[in-house]
């Protein structure tokens, strides 16, 4: 049974039939078998999950994991198997806190795949019956009705005004008109009114189709294959922690060949050297940092999910902090997804309507001010209409107001209920006599409708909400401060002038009439609706959602993009963009805007060209999607994208990170992201992207702060054993150094909240290293003064007190010396008096438990004996304490340079 054809929409229901071999009675039921067994079950591709041993040595994969998997074999093979386990723990505990991250976000997004579904309704052999959906085969007669998804592509053969939301496909936020008549061959997808899509939405009427592809054959399951052959890149952060990982590999290599050439030539035993050489290579990597860096995304991980964004990957979580282009859906992610009445227009007034969504609360205001809906008898005769002439209701379901039914219906329900007119209140004193339902070649809905007008009195009336043009060719009436006239010329020019000024502003218009007919007219036709009274315009549109201007705004400030990707046509497209603050006001779109098939018209160079200016990209298809991402990747940018429907989720594994809606998202989509938000709102976006740079200067700090100890121990060893000196530090000593005081420490700096300006800065570019110029002076600077402060006492107290007591002053200082240096890399460039040296609670509680402990070492007699340590009076705690705060002061010294613009701002 052939079903090659791709263009079913160009075809007649009845070629689509004989081609399918199959007809109104359906196919039988052998024949469904033999054909299920061909086509296979009607089901979408997926891949495997990832296994929980797999998932959890996926943390390993890491230069810095390698590199400290060789230092703990090289310290178990040289004889310290303490060091060896030491690193090893350091090395799980890091894996253990990426691998239970992951699996929460895992658990918190783990759903059944809502999209296709579970039984249909079918005609086999002339009868009609519930099968599973994924035992339908091309050529099967499948029903539909409202509320129902579309379990495969289907082309339709009958419709009673059927519409279905496409805007999982197409990122359209109208319901899509459906007919049985074929369309042209090129029609874009948006367009395809003969066809019903897999995971779409039949929102009004019903009828029946037949199934002309299965599975990953549909739309929706060539865009979810399309998704295995998108390759996942690994983060920037990865990347720049690979590469900090091995240059501190070299680095240590470097350094241990310099301290073994530094011994031979002092004329030590090549054999002892190279035990020293070996343990202050394993020192002189920060051992601590695979960890410190595991809670700096995890902390980062759980303040974003306060924030409404929940990490799929801890690393992701650093990647929106050096985002500098966000591509966004513009449905549900800009807007509400939800259509809302926002003006009235009558002969006597223009009225703006205020409100959110379909929740049934808003005000009426003309030139600014509160309009009195009970003071304008003609405007509360037309939201009653409104009101009453739909199938449609507002239901409120676990917080949030939805529409059961059109969505553009849902609109005019929510409309009535602000002016007083709830919909379910109505019922109970009015009836409906007789209706002719909305079709797309009609063009409005009309019904015969009995209630009690104003004066109390009972009267019918023929109430039609539709299309203006339709309505105005069957008027002959007007009301106007709330007296009938004849609809003169001049009535019906101010009318047509509101219809297109509403149009201009991308809104969607219904226009209102009624005529009061006798008591006895029982049924509703056609040729009844003519003379009718115009009572006005209602324009409304999927509206931007609370803040997202302010939102976009705050990205501007932020040095970040913004374009908006959107299957939407290109004045509604237009229309938000201009009100959410992508296009200025009264902005030329020339140059800012394209469609589909114009960029389906450039060459790679030529798109390239265009996104230097390019804000917007209406109609644009799946593939356009990923083309624009990839482009944008390829001119060097770090690209956001958004989205909820399956049209979106190529683009957003294609991005640098994808952000997937939780609430509107397809199950495709969130498996495909990165991040989801659970409130759908572009808003929480720019707050993980705040969080993001958080993120990223915490890691940028704690890097620094760590290789600053690291480097501070080598250079003190290396100088000691330049100047002839015994050696300040055993390796036991600096193990400690590495894992405990700068543990608690660097871990209490992952908790350093927002200072305020961090949507001020420019963002990072992709390339930026961790350890950037002003961070690397000011380790090498530092590390200095560390090496001389340490040394300097060693010195004096090994002329006074002894190896082990002048051992255990350097171990003194060395520490004071990293607590101190501790609030200073709290910012690059902020004062610690400016910040306040009790706004990170953590840091102080980091700093008073190093304290407590290293007071332990010294005056335990067991801890003493296994770190090589002495007691001390309290006159060399006192010395190490003023010795080291040395460092705090030439940092400040070094900030106040940064700030007065000395050094470089680009260096940070």
């Amino acid at each position: 049974m052939p079903n090659e054809r791709r263009d079913w929409h160009a075809q007649t229901a009845e070629a689509a039939l004989e081609a399918l071999g199959s007809g109104a009675e359906g196919l039988s039921d052998a024949e469904a078998e033999t054909r299920l067994r061909t086509h296979g079950p009607n089901e979408l591709p997926t891949e495997p999950p990832v296994s929980r041993l797999l998932l959890f040595l996926k943390q390993f994969h890491s230069a810095l994991i390698y590199i400290l998997l060789a230092a703990a074999l090289i310290s178990l093979l040289s004889g310290h198997p303490f060091d060896a386990l030491a690193i090893l723990i350091i090395v799980l505990a890091n894996g253990t806190i990426g691998f239970a991250q992951e699996r929460k976000a895992e658990a918190a997004l783990a759903r059944l795949k809502e999209m296709v579904v579970p039984t249909v309704a079918v005609k086999r052999g002339d009868r009609v019956m519930r099968v599973e959906a994924r035992s339908l085969v091309p050529g099967d007669l499948v029903l539909v009705a409202e509320g129902g998804r579309v379990p495969a592509d289907l082309r339709i053969v009958t419709a009673v005004d059927l519409r279905a939301d496409e805007s999982a496909l197409t990122g359209e936020s109208v319901p899509s008109a459906k007919s049985t008549a074929p369309v042209a061959p090129e029609a874009a997808q948006g367009d395809r009114k003969s066809m019903l899509f897999m995971g779409t939405l039949v929102t009004s009427g019903e009828g029946a189709g037949v199934v002309v592809e299965t599975g990953e054959r549909t739309v929706f399951g060539a865009i979810a294959r399309s998704l295995s052959v998108i390759k996942r890149e690994r983060t920037p952060l990865e990347r720049r922690v690979d590469r900090l990982g091995r240059t501190l590999a070299v680095a240590a290599v470097a350094l241990s060949g310099i301290i073994f050439l530094i011994g031979i030539l002092r004329g030590l035993e090549p054999i002892e050297m190279f035990l020293v050489a070996v343990a202050m290579a394993v020192s002189s990597i920060p051992e601590g940092l695979p960890a410190v860096l595991a809670v700096v995304l995890a902390v980062g991980v759980q303040r974003m999910a306060r924030r409404n964004a929940v990490t799929r990957r801890l690393p992701a979580v650093e990647t929106l902090g050096v985002v500098d282009v966000i591509c966004t859906d513009k449905t549900g992610t800009l807007t509400e997804n939800q259509m809302t009445a926002r003006a009235v227009v009558t002969l006597t007034h223009e009225i703006q309507v205020t409100g959110e969504g379909w929740e049934p609360k808003g005000e009426f205001r003309a030139d600014g001010e509160k309009l009195l809906v009970s003071d304008h008898p003609s405007l509360m005769h037309l939201l009653r209409v409104a009101a009453v002439c739909n199938k449609a209701e507002v239901l409120l379901q676990d917080g949030r107001w939805i529409a059961n039914g059109d969505p553009t219906e849902a609109a005019l329900v929510a409309l009535g209920a602000k002016a007083g007119y709830e919909k379910h209140d109505l019922a109970r004193s009015e009836r409906t006599v007789d209706e002719i339902p909305f079709s797309s070649d009609r063009k409005y809905r009309a019904i015969l409708h009995d209630y009690a007008g104003s004066d109390d009195q009972p009267r019918r009336e023929i109430m039609v909400v539709g299309a203006f043009e339709v309505l105005l060719a069957r008027t002959s009436a007007a009301v106007e401060s709330g007296h009938e006239h004849p609809l003169t010329a001049v009535a019906a020019g101010r009318l047509e002038e509101a219809n297109r000024d509403m149009a201009a502003r991308a809104m969607r218009i219904l226009a209102v009439a009624v005529k009061r007919v006798d008591p006895s007219h029982a049924e509703l036709r056609e040729e009844d609706l003519k003379d009718m009274t115009m009572l006005g315009l209602i324009g409304m549109i999927d509206p931007p959602r609370k803040g997202v201007a302010d939102a976009i705004a705050a990205c501007h400030t932020a040095g970040i993009r913004v374009i908006m990707n959107t299957g939407d046509h290109r004045e509604t497209a237009v229309a938000i963009a201009r009100e959410v603050g992508i296009l200025g006001a009264e902005e030329n779109a020339e140059g800012r805007v394209f469609t589909d098939a114009e960029v389906a018209a450039m060459d790679d160079a030529r798109l390239r060209e265009v996104l230097a200016r390019a804000a917007v990209f209406a109609r644009v298809s799946p593939q356009t999607k990923v083309r624009v991402v990839g482009a944008l990747k390829a001119l060097g940018h770090t690209v956001a994208m958004t989205g909820d429907g399956i049209n979106d989720a190529p683009a957003l594994k294609t991005a640098d990170i994808g952000v997937a809606m939780g609430i509107a998202g397809t199950d495709v989509t969130k498996e495909v992201a990165e991040m989801v938000l659970t409130d759908d709102n572009f808003v929480s976006i720019v707050s993980a992207v705040e969080e993001g740079r958080i993120v990223y200067r915490n890691v940028k700090q704690t890097v620094a702060y760590l290789v600053t100890t690291n480097v501070g121990e080598v250079v003190t060893i290396l100088a000691s054993l330049a100047l002839g000196m015994p050696l300040p530090l055993l390796p036991a000593q600096i193990l400690w150094l590495n894992l405990a005081t700068d543990g608690f420490t660097g871990i209490a700096l992952a908790a350093e909240k927002r200072h305020g300006d961090e949507l001020t800065r420019p963002p990072r570019a992709k390339d930026d290293r961790i350890l950037s110029k002003n961070l690397l002076l000011m380790t090498l600077a530092t590390a200095a003064l560390m090496a001389i402060g340490t040394l300097a006492l060693f010195e004096w107290a090994l002329g006074t007190n002894g190896i082990e007591r002048a051992r255990t002053v350097a171990f003194l200082s060395m520490v004071f010396f990293q607590l101190w240096n501790v609030f200073s890399m709290r910012s690059a460039a902020d004062s610690i008096f400016t910040l306040g040296w009790r706004t990170n609670k953590w840091v102080v509680r980091g700093v008073a438990l190093s304290v407590a402990l290293v007071a332990a070492l010294v005056y335990v007699p067991a801890l003493q004996r296994v770190f090589g340590l002495a007691p001390v009076g309290w006159e060399e705690w006192a010395l190490a304490l003023a010795v080291s705060s040395s460092v705090l002061w030439a940092v400040e010294l070094y900030k106040i340079l940064i700030r007065r613009g000395v050094v470089p701002a680009r260096w940070l």
